[in-house]
């Protein structure tokens, strides 16, 4: 009788071993599952990032280019690219070119605003003046600007 208790005891204890380990392993596909969707998330956003990174890179080279243009077309307006090599010097970059082509260094005085210690704008204010060039062409004329008053808003 013994035996039969200890046999009926250990296909009791089977039996719930076996369902330990269909429970485990069910827990367990889950899981794998789980982990299987995450990964094919992850790999569709890293396909995603690439395809932004090359749509970045592809608008960078294009604004790029169009900056090389507009500074040939630039240069060429202003005469200054009939000299110039690009095989041995890059392009100048816009400061200056306004630089040379306008002749202009900082900004435009005619439109400096700057700010008083109160906090408003002090507005500058020129007159400008045209004369002849000295040895130059008879039609040749310059103009000069400068202050004349400041006003405080």
């Amino acid at each position: 009788m013994q035996a039969i208790e200890a046999q009926a005891a250990a296909e009791a204890a089977q039996a719930e071993l076996a369902q330990l380990k269909a429970k485990h392993e069910a827990a367990f596909e889950e899981r794998a599952a789980e982990l299987f969707q995450r990964h094919q998330a992850t790999e569709e956003l890293e396909q995603s990032i690439d395809l932004d990174k090359q749509t970045v890179l592809r608008v960078l080279s294009e604004i790029r280019t169009i900056d090389m243009q507009l500074k040939h077309a630039a240069m060429n307006y202003g005469g200054i690219l009939e000299g110039f090599n690009a095989r041995l010097a890059d392009l100048p970059d816009w400061e200056s070119l306004n630089r040379d082509l306008l002749g202009k260094y900082d900004r435009d005085p005619h439109f400096g605003k700057q700010k008083s210690e109160n906090g408003r704008d002090d507005l500058e204010e020129y007159a400008t003046e045209t004369g002849p060039v000295p040895d130059a062409m008879p039609d040749a004329t310059i103009t000069r600007s400068h202050r004349m008053m400041s006003r405080v808003s």
